[in-house]
C-alpha cells in the first residue's frame, strides 16, 4: 500500500514519541529501582549519576568504604566517662547518607571492653527527626564529630571504628 509523501513527519513525531516514552521507561527504573541494581554495578553508576543531576529523593545508597574515619583522639574524664573525637570524610562523588558507626575500645591485651553501634540520629543529636528525613554527608564533606562514652572496667589502651 503506497504512502503519501506527507505521511513521514507524522510516523517520525509518532517514532520521536515512542523513544521519548521508552528513555522515560527506563530512567524511572533507574532511579526508583536502584534497590534492584546492586548486582548490576554498570547500571547502578548510571543510576548513580543519573541520581547526582535529578536531586533523586530517598535515602540514596550508603557505600561505607567511601566514608573515612580518622583523627581519633580519645580523652578520658575523672567523672568516669571518655570522650572520642573523630572526623568523618564522604570519599564519594555524590552525597550519601550518615553512616552506622561501631566502635570498640580494648585494652592494652587486646580484649573487648566495651563495644558500641550508633546511628545517624543519635550521634548527630537528633531527638525526634521526621521519618522521611535523611541526613546526608555532601561529596568531600568532613564533619567532626565528638561522642561521650561511660567508662567500661579496665585501662582503655584501643578504639577501632567501623562504618556500616
Amino acid at each position: 500500500m503506497p504512502t503519501e509523501s506527507g505521511d513521514w513527519p507524522l510516523r517520525l513525531a509518532g517514532f520521536l514519541a515512542g523513544l521519548a516514552l521508552i528513555a522515560t521507561l527506563v530512567g524511572q527504573f533507574l532511579v526508583h529501582e536502584r534497590a534492584a541494581l546492586a548486582a548490576h554495578p554498570e547500571l547502578l553508576a548510571i543510576s548513580d549519576s543519573l541520581c547526582l543531576h535529578l536531586r533523586c529523593s530517598g535515602p540514596g545508597r550508603r557505600v561505607p568504604s567511601a566514608i573515612g574515619v580518622d583523627a581519633l583522639q580519645l580523652e578520658r574524664h575523672a567523672q568516669g566517662w571518655l570522650r572520642v573525637e573523630m572526623h568523618v570524610t564522604n570519599h564519594l562523588q555524590r552525597p550519601q547518607p550518615w553512616p552506622l558507626l561501631e566502635m570498640v575500645l580494648s585494652d592494652r591485651f587486646g580484649q573487648t571492653l566495651s563495644l558500641g553501634r550508633w546511628h545517624p540520629n543519635e550521634y548527630l543529636g537528633l531527638s525526634n527527626p521526621a521519618p522521611e528525613a535523611i541526613h546526608m554527608l555532601e561529596p568531600g564533606e568532613v564533619r567532626r564529630l565528638r561522642l561521650v562514652i561511660d567508662t567500661p572496667e579496665g585501662e582503655v589502651e584501643g578504639i577501632a571504628v567501623w562504618v556500616r
